[in-house]
């Protein structure tokens, strides 16, 4: 094979789209690992405090989203928290500012370790799972790189080996 074959020129390539991959991979499983955890965190009764449409710019464009605070107590020392899930939902804002109004009563699971950790709905939801799968699909890319590359390489060789030339 050829010393600067295509696969060779594109080694940068390969190499970032393997790490940025399986960077991506790794933090979504710990994503989802999380997420699961929070089922079995302990439970607190708490109250919503505060539940409005809330607003920011970001890259040029107003973003809308649900903000929900509830407090609850643990060991007597009071916490004020905004998740409703561990990775937050993109449920309409309308939906979920009616789902958690106000003065509603709800139950908290919260990291043990670190209290002020909270969500009113544990587990893993889609969200927690998209991190995981964006980086299966980078790696499934990369992978798709190389054995274009390899089979073009394969090509060049097969086509320059050949004895039979045309007049």
């Amino acid at each position: 094979m050829k010393e600067n074959s295509q696969l060779k020129q594109n080694r940068k390539l390969i190499i970032f789209l393997t790490i940025f991959g399986l960077g991506i991979t790794l933090a979504g499983i710990l994503m989802i690992k999380r997420a699961q955890e929070s089922l079995y965190w302990p439970v607190a009764d708490g109250v919503i405090v505060a539940s409005h449409e809330t607003s920011y710019v970001e890259k040029g464009k107003i973003r809308r989203y649900a903000d929900v605070k509830y407090s609850f107590k643990v060991n007597g020392e009071e916490y004020i928290a905004s998740g409703i899930t561990y990775k937050d939902l993109n449920r309409p804002i309308n939906e979920t500012l009616a789902k958690y109004p106000v003065g509603r009563k709800v139950k908290v699971y919260y990291n043990p370790d670190d209290p002020v950790i909270a969500v009113l709905e544990p587990g893993a939801t889609w969200e927690s799972y998209q991190g995981f799968v964006l980086g299966i699909l980078i790696l499934i890319v990369d992978i798709g790189v190389i054995v274009y590359y390899k089979r073009k390489d394969m090509n060049v060789v097969a086509k320059s080996d050949n004895p039979i030339k045309a007049t």
